[in-house]
């Protein structure tokens, strides 16, 4: 007895081996195909261009390139990236990105290379010629040249540890992917033939292939969205899944031929057992699934899985539809196969074949073999995916420190300088963003450093793509929005609203836009959430939120803010002084203070900014020369000092203006004034394009300042 379970656990010793083994082997012949051949390479790189997901994303890195040389440009964002993304697509481009491809492949894997100049030019003609047409005065902006900008990018990529590392595997995987898949498949036949009748090594054979299928399939499926799960970044995931689809396709038939030659050999030992053919076995197993099981755990599971397949059937109907189209179409051709065994064999005499009853039963036991193998295989993408989750996503520990210093721990809120963003949510890198206030969202401004947020909600709906702006009182609300962006913004945006977008599609919501949505606009909903997510990830770090919110009922935006589940993280105490410390708040998880600008005190912890709370510099300035530190909103009595640092000249804000507005020598002489009129030091410091300049480095000094005590006497009073 005890020799036969040794025997047994060798057995699935050496069968889980072989698994692994063909898995490996199937997987590093395939990529070992896909990378190192140039052809192949070639195909699936212009073929991946098709997908929405990669052409957006290299769209995105052609213009980040474009708005490095050309910054200004960010305020048309929107019109270069959809411009580019269709040009990308084109069939034209894609012929010069293959050739461009097919010139780095071999540059890669060989030795001597071709010079890719021509390739780029090209790529600098094209994304020319296009915008000529397009939008001319936008390409009369373009920098001289974009060759040397992409001809510096794809060097310092190409020559990067990262590409080394990738060709070098492609080159092992084309000579250890077959090698590992015959070994797999060696002993497999082994650890399923060794002492065990004929019909059961046929059997437990076809099902380990069959499984093995199957658990390829979900690589082929899974395996994009887990790897691309390690990039912080939305674009270059949803590029990253595109690009493994492309490059993964053709895995499909390797998944087929793993299944059909499982099938195949399951259906010998049934051919022979039924010499009258596949009608028995068909039947044997509708019987089975019209048993009645009285027991509550059959029934409990049959429950769950009809309300499953009905709810995926509602969600996902085609997909549905095409498992089961799969699954007849399987199906039917095993029984085909049953059915020729038969006939082959109906005049064959002498097989020592079992009866139908005891092959059925075999399967059966062998179908828990296959189980183990997908449950496996589910096990190893979901211990992938939680291993390749990003960092910012886990909870970490950033020491004894306080919105990145300790000795900050023990200061009162109202002598903390947070660096503050103006229309945080306003972002260049952000779909469909007109007039960007910022270079990227709020997401990565947070982890730049970023601790006061100012942003602006309005309600909105769908319509055809872009968001329609609720105007429930036109009058009112246009002088809402004119203060905003200005009377020619706001009719520039009642333009788009009647020509290009009609009549709304969706159903009403918060959205985050900077006066219209038409102009831009992200789900408030999404917002919350990116900030929830960041304080998960940071619990040292402390936010002041200044919320615009003058169309919006403010038990709406309290709903939204339990919805993202950023409300157990609200300060919820009182706000006159004294304050609590950044290490109090911290202490009590309340770590960040939401102010309105409207609506203040409807709901407790949705403070009224501008009643004794905060006082504030002016913001409209069209020039460096109106700067004023005079008392605006707020008076001069306020817990907080928020200083208003932008101009805000047409046509639009400016990376260009941002760079004096932001420079370390403008700004704290900027502060240096309105510290001497105000009698204290800002805690928001709030700027347009907050990467342009050195707005970060400036508050790192002044909370110095704040902790070596050398503030000013007025301040250290108050």
């Amino acid at each position: 007895m005890e020799a036969g379970k040794f025997r047994g656990w060798i057995r699935i010793l050496l069968l889980a081996l072989g698994v692994l083994l063909l898995l490996a082997g199937t997987l590093l012949a395939y990529v070992g195909a896909a990378v190192a051949d140039e052809s192949g390479f070639v195909r699936r790189v212009t073929e991946s261009l098709r997908d929405e997901r990669v052409s957006a994303y290299a769209a995105q890195e052609i213009v980040d390139a474009l708005i490095e040389e050309q910054p200004d440009l960010v305020a048309v964002r929107p019109l270069l990236a959809g411009t580019v993304q269709a040009l990308i697509s084109s069939e034209v481009a894609r012929t010069v990105i293959g050739t461009g491809a097919r010139a780095a492949h071999h540059l890669l894997f060989t030795d001597v290379g071709e010079d890719l100049l021509f390739t780029l030019e090209d790529v600098n003609v094209l994304v020319r010629s296009t915008l000529a047409q397009s939008h001319p005065a936008l390409a009369q902006r373009l920098p001289e040249s974009l060759t040397a900008r992409l001809e510096e990018e794809f060097a310092l990529r190409a020559s990067s540890e990262i590409a080394g590392h990738v060709v070098r595997a492609a080159q092992r995987s084309r000579r250890w992917g077959i090698p590992l898949l015959v070994s797999g498949a060696l002993l497999l036949g082994f650890a399923t033939s060794f002492r065990v009748p004929l019909s059961r090594g046929f059997i437990r054979l076809g099902v380990v292939l069959v499984a093995s299928g199957m658990s390829l399939d979900l690589v082929r499926r899974g395996g994009g969205a887990i790897v691309a799960s390690a990039s912080r970044d939305p674009a270059p995931r949803d590029a990253i899944m595109g690009v493994w689809d492309a490059f993964l396709l053709g895995l499909s038939g390797w998944v087929l031929a793993l299944a059909a030659l499982g099938l195949l050999l399951l259906a010998v030992p049934l051919g022979v057992a039924l010499r009258s053919g596949a009608r028995p076995v068909l039947a044997r197993a509708w019987r089975w699934l019209r048993t009645e099981r009285p027991g509550p755990g059959h029934r409990g599971a049959r429950a769950l899985g009809l309300v499953a397949l009905g709810g995926v059937l509602v969600v996902h109907p085609g997909a549905v539809l095409s498992v089961l189209a799969a699954v007849l179409g399987a199906t039917a051709g095993f029984a085909g196969l049953v059915e020729g065994f038969a006939v082959l064999l109906v005049h064959v005499r002498g097989l020592d074949v079992p009866g139908i009853d005891e092959i059925a039963g075999q399967v059966r036991a062998q179908l828990k073999v296959g189980a183990g193998i997908l449950l496996g295989t589910m096990g190893a993408l979901v211990a992938a995916a939680l291993a390749l989750v990003p960092s910012y996503e886990r909870v970490w520990l950033e020491g004894a420190g306080c919105n990145g210093a300790v000795a900050l721990c023990a200061v009162p809120l109202d002598r903390v300088v947070f660096a503050t963003t103006h229309n945080s949510m306003a972002a260049g890198d952000e779909p469909g963003w007109l007039i960007p206030n910022h270079e990227v969202g709020i997401g990565p401004q947070l982890a730049d450093g970023v601790r006061g947020l100012m942003i602006d909600v309005f309600y909105g709906a769908r319509a055809q793509g872009r968001v329609l702006t609720e105007l429930a009182d036109e009058a009112k609300s246009r002088a809402v929005y004119e203060r905003v962006v200005g009377r020619e913004g706001v009719e520039a945006a009642l333009r788009i609203r009647s020509r290009l977008l009609g009549e709304s599609t969706g159903r009403r919501a918060l959205y985050l836009c900077h006066g219209f949505c038409e102009l831009g606009a992200t789900p408030l909903d999404e917002g919350l959430r990116t900030i929830a997510r960041f304080l998960r990830g940071h619990p040292r770090e402390v936010l002041v939120i200044v919320v615009q919110d003058d169309p919006v009922d403010p038990r709406d935006f309290a709903e939204a803010v339990a919805h993202a589940e950023l409300l157990p993280h609200v300060y919820r105490g009182p706000v006159v002084p004294p304050l609590p410390t950044l290490g109090e708040l911290i202490d009590r998880d309340e770590r960040v203070l939401f102010l309105s600008e409207a609506h203040g005190g409807v709901v407790p912890w949705y403070h009224a900014a501008y009643e004794g709370l905060l006082e504030e510099t002016p913001y409209h300035f069209e020039s460096a020369e109106q700067l004023s530190c005079a008392p605006h909103r707020g008076g001069d009595h306020g817990a907080l000092f928020l200083l208003n640092h932008w101009i805000t000249a047409p046509p639009a804000p400016l990376p260009s203006r941002a760079a004096l507005m932001n420079s370390e020598p403008f700004l704290l002489r900027r502060i240096a004034e309105c510290e001497r009129a105000r009698g204290r030091l800002p805690n928001l410091v709030a700027v347009d394009f907050y990467r342009t300049g050195d707005l970060l480095r400036v508050v790192r000094r002044l909370n110095e300042r704040a902790l070596d005590g050398s503030a000013s006497a007025v301040t250290r009073a108050r």
